[in-house]
């Protein structure tokens, strides 16, 4: 995003009698025996399908030891390295705070240095990350996990813990382009002529089961605007995806519409205008309002 507004400044650099002197590499943590390890997450986080925002747990993994130590891990899991609601999984990863992706299959072994956090344990913390754009159904998913440590000899001991995502129901709308693309827009209907048709095109995206309730603020009538004006109305009719919509106040239509996938479901509100003979000239208006209701 930033332009050339420097292309053309030169810095010339003069450099003399410099001597250039590395600075020693801090020392790494003696290997160690950690003494007891535990394992636990901090928190079950509030998963959002349609958010754009990863979610994160913090895994801290606490020893008895009582200096810093470095100690040899690998990662295991008894949910395939993923997060299981019933049949439904909600993808994720484990890293090291340093951003290394870690394999959960126990091939992976990593080096990890626990550090002093009281006068008797060490502590290090591994990072769960939950991506966005996972359009799963709503309920608690949860995995089991293990880390082991591992010398020479082979495991010396295991620690368990268990990750949890509380999925909740959500749902998007948007106008959308008849193509589904951004950009739709309300319906302009143009010259005031009895039978004119006007068509937008909503986008509804869930995870859940839902339903769909319209309401219009002028009882289904297009109504004269403007201050001073004579109360003149015009009718008009509606269909949501071919579907005559009541003319009732608030007007629930009687199809459930199953969950969508992230690009969501397109779908068309159309109009035409009932008869105009003898109306005044005027700009004539209404607004209608959707609702999408959550069923699971």
């Amino acid at each position: 995003m930033m332009g050339n507004a420097f292309r053309n400044l030169v810095a010339p650099l003069l450099m003399t009698g410099i001597t250039l002197v590395s600075a020693p590499q801090a020392r790494a943590a003696p290997a160690c025996d950690p003494g007891k390890l535990t394992a636990r997450a901090d928190r079950t986080v509030n998963y959002m399908p349609f958010s754009e925002r990863a979610e994160t747990i913090t895994i801290r993994i606490d020893g008895s030891a009582d200096a810093a130590c470095q100690i040899v891990l690998r990662l295991s899991s008894g949910s395939g390295g993923v997060l299981l609601e019933n049949e439904n999984r909600l993808d994720m990863d484990i890293r090291t705070r340093q951003g290394r992706l870690l394999r959960s299959d126990g091939s992976d072994h990593f080096p990890v240095t626990l550090l002093p956090v009281t006068a008797n344990g060490v502590s290090a913390d591994l990072v769960a990350v939950i991506p966005p754009r996972q359009s799963v159904p709503p309920g608690l998913y949860e995995g089991a996990f293990e880390v082991e440590v591992v010398s020479g000899e082979g495991v010396d001991q295991t620690a368990s813990f268990s990750l949890a995502a509380r999925v909740a129901s959500q749902a998007d709308i948007r106008l959308a382009a008849k193509n589904g693309g951004t950009g739709g827009r309300g319906v302009d209907f143009g010259a005031l002529e009895s039978g004119r048709e006007g068509t937008t095109f909503v986008s509804v995206r869930s995870n859940s089961a839902y339903a769909v309730e319209l309401e219009s603020r002028n009882g289904w009538f297009l109504v004269l605007a403007g201050p001073g004006k004579p109360d003149e109305r015009i009718a008009y009719a509606t269909w949501f995806n071919g579907f005559p919509v009541p003319r009732q106040a608030v007007a629930r239509l009687p199809e459930r519409y199953e969950p969508s996938s992230h690009d969501g479901r397109l779908n068309q509100l159309q109009f035409r205008i009932g008869d105009v003979a003898g109306k005044p000239a005027g700009l004539y208006e209404d607004t209608v309002r959707l609702t999408v209701i959550l069923l699971e």
